[in-house]
Order: structure tokens, then sequence, then C-alpha cells
């Protein structure tokens, strides 16, 4: 039986990473799909500080926005040069507080969290551990998923 031309496909995400969240997070602008994001939960990563001129696809940073700096001074052996924007600061943020507000955007979004998948399914899109992106088209592939070392493992155990 093939789908209805109007279902909307499914797209698993593994792990429940800095990528995989930002775009759980914006799954309310892409309504041809549906999103379920497979984590054990296992593996958290350290909290740390990341730093970025806040341009204006990046404005929904500001209410998580740890400082902002409008100003700034680069300083040499030489010289020193003070430079400032009214546009663009430079903004830091805590990772967990964007993962956190990720999480948060993705549920209201209706995304699905699930802590294991072993399932026969029809794939359209499965995106992998954050930092690969692989596009499957063949149907009933059996998924069996294995989280070791704090590293995920997609092993594919039948393919059309």
């Amino acid at each position: 039986m093939s789908k209805n031309i109007f279902d909307k496909a499914d797209v698993i995400l593994l792990g429940a990473g800095c990528a995989n969240l930002s775009l759980a997070a914006r799954a309310n602008e892409l309504i041809d799909y549906e999103f379920t994001i497979i984590d054990p939960g296992i593996y958290t990563a350290q909290n740390h500080i990341w730093g970025f001129w806040r341009m204006p696809w990046l404005a929904n940073t500001k209410p998580i926005s740890r400082k902002c700096w409008y100003k700034w001074k680069i300083i040499s052996e030489n010289k020193s040069i003070i430079h400032s924007t009214e546009v663009f600061p430079y903004t830091a943020i805590n990772r967990n507080d964007w993962t956190d507000d990720c999480k948060k955007k993705a549920i209201n979004n209706d995304i699905k969290f699930k802590d294991k998948f072993t399932k026969n399914i029809n794939l359209k899109l499965l995106i992998v551990d954050h930092q690969k992106y692989q596009l499957i088209t063949c149907s009933n592939i059996l998924l069996d998923m294995k989280f070791k070392q704090k590293k995920m493992c997609l092993m594919i155990l039948q393919q059309c």
C-alpha cells in the first residue's frame, strides 16, 4: 500500500544533540514532516559558552543570552581599537540554555521523544547523531540502535 501524497513523511532524529534539537524546535516550519527524536539520555554534553555575532537569523537567542556586547576593544602590542555596533551584538549563551529552550519548543511542536527504537518503518529521512545526514528512500528497513560508550551507532539489519 502506498502512502497518500498528502501524508507527512517520517523523520527520525537520532540523538538529542544541539543540531537535532535546533531542527526540532523549528519543526512547525516544516509541515510536511513528522519528527521523532530517539535518544536514550545516557549521554549529556558538558555545558559551555557559545559566542557569536547575533545576526537576524539568530534573533531567537536574545531571551536566553547570557551577555551581549555592543562595544568592544581589540588590543595589540602597538595599539588599541574600539569597535561598536547597534545592529549585530556579540552574544554569549550557555549551551544547556540553548538545548533546553529548543527542547521546550520541540515539545510545543508535538515532536515525539523516545528512548529506544526497533521497528519496521518506511523512512524518508534519517538524521543520525546530529553530525551525519543520510537520505533513505527504500521501505521496510529494520532499525536497531545501539548506544555504546557515549557514542551512537545505527545498525541497518535488513534493507530492501
